[in-house]
């Protein structure tokens, strides 16, 4: 399947399909650094991070960045736009030109409704709270149906409610 696996100075760890993990640790130390080498932005300097097929992600790390999606700390929303419209522009952008606009609609409908932003889907973004943001940004990924998703600090900032109801998603996500 399309586990991740990293490697380096001795120590293994293996993401398998279906999960969620964290990575914890102080500020400082490395955490985002670690995220954005797994998210394929640049390489370890020592080591290496295999996926499915590829022994090394760095051997064609164009496919490897067409199975993931990389969700950075601060949303890429569009605040005038609406919770639907960014949607729609995401699709736009992330979506092949083998997808139809009907196989684009479907896909749009789902996000809406499988991160619980349907009721808030003609609404401007700016209106929307931290969390309804985050799920909207993790949404916008969604849509092109990636197999891994790398999240820096999902829940910053939220209150513990939102924080709960966006881990719950990605845990739904998961198990899709």
């Amino acid at each position: 399947g399309d586990r991740l696996l990293v490697t380096f100075q001795g120590f293994n760890w293996t993401l398998l399909p279906g999960r969620v993990a964290g990575i914890l640790g102080p500020s400082g130390a490395g955490k985002t650094m670690l995220l954005r080498a797994l998210a394929g932005v640049r390489p370890p300097s020592k080591g290496t991070i295999a996926s499915g097929d590829l022994p090394d992600i760095w051997q064609d790390i164009d496919a490897y960045r067409q199975r993931l999606a990389f969700i950075p700390q601060d949303d890429v929303v569009y605040p005038l736009l609406t919770v639907r419209e960014n949607l729609f522009f995401a699709a736009q952008l992330r979506l092949s030109e083998m997808v139809t606009p009907d196989e684009q609609t479907e896909r749009i409908e789902a996000a809406l409704e499988l991160f619980g932003l349907s009721q808030h889907a003609e609404k401007p973004v700016a209106v929307l709270s931290g969390g309804q943001r985050k799920r909207l940004s993790i949404a916008m990924e969604w849509i092109r149906n990636p197999k891994i998703f790398l999240l820096d600090e999902p829940t910053a900032g939220l209150d513990p409610a939102n924080e709960a109801r966006v881990m719950e998603h990605l845990v739904q996500v998961a198990h899709r």
